[in-house]
């Protein structure tokens, strides 16, 4: 799985320009503390209201993407909508997705409940001081 992160820097007369991060190291679904690892990163994403989508790509294009030779937005683009949606896999249980994915390990949980509660608190503490501006 590759994770990318992408940063609007600016625009040009022909449109917007972008700064990609790719987070690719040792991220594989199939292996349980990676698999949770993602799970918490769509859980912050998702808890902080940012725009996230899912995508399926062949391998081929994994290697051009993940080899940094290509701007993953030219393989991207080529999709005419998601093929699957983060928020389905934030941690939380739901019927949108196969219960074999379900991550029911307490430790793992508990972290849930600390992202959520941390972010609450992020989110309160901007929204005092944004109050305070006025």
């Amino acid at each position: 799985m590759i994770i990318i992160i992408m940063v609007e820097i600016g625009k040009t007369t022909t449109g917007t320009v972008y700064k990609y991060i790719l987070i690719n190291a040792n991220l594989r679904w199939d292996y349980w503390k990676s698999r949770e690892d993602i799970k918490r990163m769509i859980r912050i994403v998702e808890r902080l209201s940012i725009y996230n989508d899912g995508y399926d790509i062949s391998d081929t294009e994994f290697n051009e993407i993940a080899s940094e030779k290509v701007i993953p937005r030219a393989i991207l683009d080529k999709f005419r909508m998601v093929t699957w949606y983060p928020y389905d896999f934030d941690g939380s249980f739901n019927e949108r997705i196969n219960e074999l994915e379900y991550e029911k390990s307490e430790v793992f949980q508990e972290s849930l409940k600390n992202i959520d509660e941390i972010i609450s608190e992020i989110l309160e503490d901007k929204i005092q001081k944004f109050r305070n501006i006025k």
